[in-house]
């Protein structure tokens, strides 16, 4: 099971970093229905890893790694949906354009510090798990 839960987390990986550098390196017309798709697939994963991850009773470090890689997309996606609903509701309740900057900011630098952390951590215990067995 220890070797399925690192295939998921290397998947959410890759496709992390496929949404990162999609943000950079993809054409305007293309940009928002593939890393949107993506994302979505990404919280899927996560939902996955997560769910597995308590079926499984996993305790102490690795749970914490395992529930924060699989949390980190589906968070993400939520902060830039709740961006958009906030700045577009004041927008329209000001009368002037609004720009609302802590959601923003969650999605573009938290959610992806805490993936990270989740996903090296979890991949760090899992291996060694395996080392030692």
């Amino acid at each position: 099971m220890m070797r399925f839960l690192l295939i998921l987390v290397f998947l959410l990986l890759i496709g992390f970093c496929a949404i990162v550098l999609g943000l950079f390196f993809t054409k305007k017309h293309v940009k928002f229905p593939v890393l949107a798709a993506l994302a979505l697939v990404l919280s899927l994963l996560g939902g996955v890893l997560i769910f597995l991850t308590l079926k499984q009773g996993i305790r102490g470090a690795l749970k914490v790694y395992l529930i924060l890689a699989g949390a980190a997309p589906a968070a993400m996606v939520i902060s830039v949906v709740l961006h958009n609903a906030i700045s577009g509701l004041l927008t329209a309740l000001l009368h002037r354009d609004f720009e609302e900057a802590a959601f923003f900011l969650i999605a573009l630098f938290g959610c992806p510090a805490a993936f990270f952390v989740g996903a090296i951590g979890s991949i760090v215990m899992i291996i060694r798990s395996m080392i030692r067995a």
